[in-house]
């Protein structure tokens, strides 16, 4: 594996050695911002500390870290994110076959884990993780960072200390009912944000090569099936100031020429319009989420197509109001239909995200979908 932006530290004696474990493939990793604010935020926060990664491969074990290709074993501290709630099996995989007991309280490295599956429920996981961290990277990982370091090879101290933490759970001491408080950053203007990403010369990254731009965080609508508008309320936004230093400075680092926009709702402010406007005028390219149909309009869409995008998705999830009613998404058929073809009449390529399988829905329901 050839990568850019490798984060190379002197490994001393005195080293903290850390890795970030990903319980899934590399280019799920690659795609993941999550992932990159973990490794260059630890790193440049903690001298002392080198924090490499792992990552899901068809190969048998061991797992090596990718930048010094140290076994999994010889780590004294793992932290993961879990996105999805299946990649528990990954994550136990990778740890029985590089010799780790996956059972807590048979390690003694502890196992703090993250992610949308962590924050929505962590007990499933209690006998194998050793934290629980219940909130957004940027403001939780370092003060647990801290802890280790100030109770370096103390598991038992550690914990103890970390469990006072209010949004951190630690299944060997907190009772199954405590009272954990979701932290989440206030502003994302003062947040860490990666201006250099990792990729690599051998793996292409599923949006394409670019520069990964998180404009907001959150969501202003709370469809009933969406989990992640719930686990990271509130709706914040970017400012155009502050995503227009992160875009320039992105992409001279990088070299790269490409903007990839990540929003749960796109556009949700003008400033992502703006910020669209400023990608076209500049003779960027550009990748985006799926848009709202309440955003389809000409003017929106000659900028999208001078930035290079090729298609677009819309998600209007069902189109039958009963079962909009259920699932809280309200999308008049009329505008589904016009927006479908406003798209196309501007020379893009739809994709649509559409449900089925709900109780009492009739096969006309999706005769009209189809």
């Amino acid at each position: 594996m050839i990568e850019y932006n490798t984060v190379k530290k002197r490994v001393s004696r005195n080293t903290i050695r850390m890795i970030y474990l990903y319980p899934s493939l590399y280019e799920a990793m690659v795609a993941s911002l999550s992932s990159h604010i973990i490794y260059y935020m630890i790193n440049e926060e903690f001298e002392d500390v080198y924090l490499e990664r792992t990552y899901l491969s068809s190969k048998q074990g061991p797992y090596y870290s990718l930048e010094t290709k140290t076994t999994l074993r010889n780590f004294e501290f793992i932290v993961t994110s879990l996105h999805y709630e299946l990649d528990i099996a990954n994550l136990v995989w990778m740890l029985h076959s590089s010799g780790i007991d996956p059972r807590n309280r048979f390690r003694s490295q502890p196992i703090i884990a993250g992610g949308p599956a962590v924050m929505s429920n962590p007990h499933p996981y209690s006998k194998i993780i050793d934290v629980a961290v219940i909130g957004e990277a940027e403001v939780t990982l370092p003060a647990i960072v801290e802890k280790w370091v100030e109770n370096r090879f103390d598991k038992k101290r550690f914990l103890e200390e970390v469990s006072s933490l209010e949004y951190v759970y630690v299944p060997s001491i907190d009772e199954p009912d405590e009272k954990i408080y979701r932290r989440y950053v206030e502003d994302l203007d003062s947040a860490f944000y990666p201006i250099k990403q990792f990729r690599s010369v051998n793996v292409e990254h599923p949006f394409g090569e670019g520069f990964m731009v998180e404009t907001s965080r959150g969501c202003r609508y709370w469809c009933r099936f969406c989990m992640e508008s719930r686990l990271f309320k509130p709706y914040r936004s970017r400012s155009f100031g502050k995503l227009r230093e992160i875009i320039d400075q992105g992409l001279l680092t990088n070299n790269l020429n490409k903007v990839i926009i990540y929003s749960l709702s796109f556009p949700s402010s003008n400033v992502e319009k703006l910020i669209v406007r400023f990608i076209a005028e500049h003779g960027y390219s550009v990748s985006i989420p799926s848009i709202r149909l309440e955003y389809v309009e000409d003017d929106f869409l000659d900028l999208i197509k001078k930035a290079g995008q090729k298609s677009l998705t819309i998600a209007p999830e069902y189109l039958c109001p009963t079962i909009q009613r259920l699932i809280a998404k309200y999308m008049d058929l009329d505008l589904v239909l016009n927006s479908i073809y406003r798209i196309i009449d501007h020379g893009f390529d739809v994709k649509m995200y559409l449900m089925y399988g709900f109780k009492n829905e009739s096969l006309d329901d999706i005769r009209v979908m189809l």
